[in-house]
């Protein structure tokens, strides 16, 4: 009697495409708005409320990576130490995070082997390999940045602003790539004096200027805390140009000092309506590689100053 048992087959066909391109749409959309958020930098890092926060707010700005080039160059003995984990050992106890999968495997088989059944298969607890490690102390070497701004009665709203958006962006980013660097701010008209960050960002004068004080002040400081042997030093100036015509030259000998002991200075003035800088007409004739200068007139060209100041190149932040 023949039998009415017969196989069935199906034979299918799915297009998979279909089931990543909701996936493509939306790495699609991602590259677009990082697109559009590059564009529109230079006036994003510049919003007042970013730039005028007490510091201490989350502030969440999708901005466009920088290149993280070194710029602390190895000094002669002073170091900072910084913690650093090496995994350098395989325990047979540990956390199912470390599990070492190749040594755990090289395990199985070694056992398997043994057992005269060769081959990876039946993984046991006695198997499992971890890894563990310890925390080792790694030294780096120290820098410290002096900033430093004119404060004086001259500094109008649009000049304190570009400063402090300078400033305050260049914080931020050497803390977020550096964690052992110090930063001094020093407020100056007439007179001048260390502050606190707060105050840096949040307190006018009233007055005159005298730039010299700044700087000699960052001699002091450099003086009693910073040994030129043990530590980069990178002083920072703004300013709007104005200053006390005889105090010119006393600011371009103090910069001379200030770069013997430095690896570089950066002078960055706000002038909005290009108008006459005592201070620049002095600065243009520093021929020295170390001395950087740039000149800001309007909000968009700070994101350009910190390029400037940050580019790697010699005699600079390298």
């Amino acid at each position: 009697m023949p039998s009415d048992d017969h196989s069935l087959f199906v034979v299918s066909k799915e297009d998979w495409s279909l089931h990543r391109k909701g996936y493509q749409d939306q790495v699609r959309h991602q590259e677009k708005v990082k697109e559009i958020i590059k564009q529109n930098l230079p006036d994003l890092i510049t919003e007042e409320n970013i730039v005028m926060s007490d510091g201490k707010q989350i502030i969440k700005v999708p901005i466009r990576s920088l290149d993280e080039y070194r710029f602390i160059k190895p000094k002669e003995q002073q170091e900072v130490e910084t913690e650093s984990i090496t995994f350098n050992d395989i325990r047979k106890k540990g956390m199912q995070s470390n599990i070492d999968k190749k040594r755990t495997i090289l395990e199985n088989l070694r056992r398997n082997a043994t057992s005269g059944k060769p081959g990876i298969h039946h993984i046991s607890p006695d198997d499992l390999r971890y890894k563990t490690w310890e925390d080792v102390v790694v030294p780096h070497s120290s820098a410290v940045i002096i900033a430093m701004m004119d404060t004086s009665g001259s500094m109008g709203t649009f000049e304190k602003y570009c400063a402090r958006s300078f400033f305050f962006w260049m914080t931020r980013f050497l803390r977020r790539q550096y964690e052992k660097v110090d930063i001094v701010f020093v407020a100056h008209h007439t007179e001048a004096k260390e502050v606190t960050e707060e105050d840096f960002f949040t307190r006018g004068e009233s007055g005159g200027t005298i730039c010299s004080s700044a700087y000699q002040k960052a001699l002091e400081i450099i003086d009693r805390r910073y040994p030129p042997a043990k530590y980069n030093i990178y002083p920072f100036h703004f300013s709007d140009g104005d200053n006390l015509t005889s105090d010119n030259e006393r600011c371009v000998r103090l910069i001379g000092e200030l770069l013997k002991v430095s690896n570089m200075f950066g002078y960055g003035e706000v002038n909005q309506y290009n108008r006459s800088s005592t201070l620049m007409s002095a600065y243009r004739n520093i021929k020295l590689d170390q001395f950087m200068y740039y000149v800001i007139k309007e909000k968009g060209e700070v994101y350009q100053a910190l390029r400037t100041f940050f580019k790697k190149q010699e005699g600079a932040l390298t």
